[in-house]
């Protein structure tokens, strides 16, 4: 099977089906509170998020917003094309202290999730987790959220204004 990325997705080629769309992922462990900083929560865990993403609340949003809550998020590292069981195996890895996150969940106002996303080109798309990394995930006892931006390229190509609109 050859591998050809084309837009938020990966075709995968093979003789007998032609190409077939493969979703791309972002996995997170997001710890989220409206009463803690981000500093604060980095100190509770005794462990840094990814900065790029992580937040205070209050912070810029926007121009025009701001943050409602801090946000201490860590991601996967892998690439976006790989399965979602390598995303979540990784940022499950990366993230050994699940005990201290439940600790947090317990004392207050900090909820915590493992949070995907799935990037799908066309709308008839599908994605798979295996037994093995629902285990994986029901032992975090941690819960998933799971967002879905479906049709993205369709979205593109048919959005007023666009070539195929024209």
């Amino acid at each position: 099977m050859q591998d050809v990325p084309r837009g938020n997705t990966l075709l995968s080629y093979e003789a007998s089906e032609g190409y077939t769309a493969m979703p791309t992922y972002l996995v997170s462990i997001d710890i989220i509170s409206a009463s803690e900083s981000l500093a604060q929560l980095i100190q509770l865990l005794d462990a840094a998020p990814d900065p790029a993403i992580s937040h205070d609340g209050g912070s810029a949003r926007s121009p025009t917003s701001k943050w409602k809550e801090a946000l201490w998020r860590r991601s996967s590292k892998v690439e976006e094309c790989a399965s979602l069981d390598a995303h979540i195996s990784d940022v499950l890895s990366r993230t050994p202290f699940i005990e201290e996150i439940h600790a947090l969940v317990s004392s207050g106002d900090i909820r915590a999730n493992l949070d995907v996303a799935v990037f799908l080109d066309s709308w008839n798309e599908s994605f798979v987790l295996t037994p093995e990394t629902i285990i994986l995930i029901g032992n975090t006892g941690l819960p998933m959220s799971v967002t879905i931006y479906s049709g993205c390229r369709e979205a593109e190509t048919n959005a007023p204004g666009s070539v195929a609109e024209s």
